[in-house]
């Protein structure tokens, strides 16, 4: 059947792996308007998006897999992967995509997503905050949150980034 979402996703993903983002943008749409609630669609869809640095145009995807699987981490944590790129690429608004990153790495968490993935990319954020001494207020933020969502991990989250002592 053409019209079998999890097949026009499949599609989309084929395209996507082939390197052929305008017939996978095709597919997720046609994915999207016959099932508004296959929730894969949207977030196949939007790693393209962010894959051809469709940032904005990929956040509205993510939101849309977030409503969806509110319950699900990895929607959080590409929201904060793409925030902390947004950070990067707008200095005006850095602060801001940092701590929108943030709060995403925190829904991560709060959803589940305690894994050495999630702990690097905690690390790689804080390493990208605490360089220039206007975002100690992030570098702050991220230490809390370090410290108070995955105090087990705290220890190794530290070694990864750099803070510690027994640097890997």
């Amino acid at each position: 059947d053409s019209n079998y979402v999890p097949a026009i996703v499949g599609m989309g993903n084929y395209y996507k792996a082939k390197r052929q983002p305008n017939e996978a943008f095709a597919m997720f749409e046609k994915a999207i308007k016959n099932n508004p609630q296959y929730a894969p669609a949207y977030y196949s869809y939007a790693l393209v998006l962010a894959e051809k640095k469709l940032y904005d145009k990929s956040i509205v995807q993510l939101n849309e897999y977030v409503k969806l699987e509110p319950r699900d981490p990895k929607g959080y944590t590409k929201l904060a992967d793409i925030y902390s790129k947004l950070a990067e690429i707008n200095l005006q608004e850095k602060i801001k995509h940092y701590e929108t990153a943030i709060s995403n790495v925190n829904q991560a968490v709060a959803q589940g997503d305690t894994s050495l993935g999630t702990l690097k990319f905690l690390s790689f954020l804080m390493r990208k905050a605490v360089r220039p001494s206007d975002n100690t207020p992030i570098a702050i933020r991220l230490l809390i949150v370090m410290l108070t969502i995955m105090p087990a991990h705290a220890g190794r989250m530290l070694r990864v980034s750099g803070g510690g002592k027994n640097n890997q």
